[in-house]
């Protein structure tokens, strides 16, 4: 079994997902973290970047926890 370094680690159980909707039910996500005030903060600068509807949710609930529509 192979061993990592201690700099490198799977660190994919972050469990605040930031998505952009795409067209009616689509979802793509564009980045975890650990904090939904993190996940907030990051899709208000992504959405006031490039418009469209973002959200957040809870991979470990399911439950959406924020949605941003930006128009240009």
């Amino acid at each position: 079994m192979p061993t990592f370094p201690p700099t490198y680690r799977i660190t994919e159980h972050k469990d605040f997902c930031v998505c952009r909707v795409l067209q009616d039910c689509a979802l793509i996500r564009i980045t975890s973290t650990d904090q939904l005030s993190a996940a907030r903060k990051f899709m208000r600068r992504i959405a006031a970047r490039v418009p469209g509807s973002y959200l957040v949710f809870s991979k470990r609930s399911g439950r959406v926890l924020g949605k941003m529509v930006y128009r240009a």
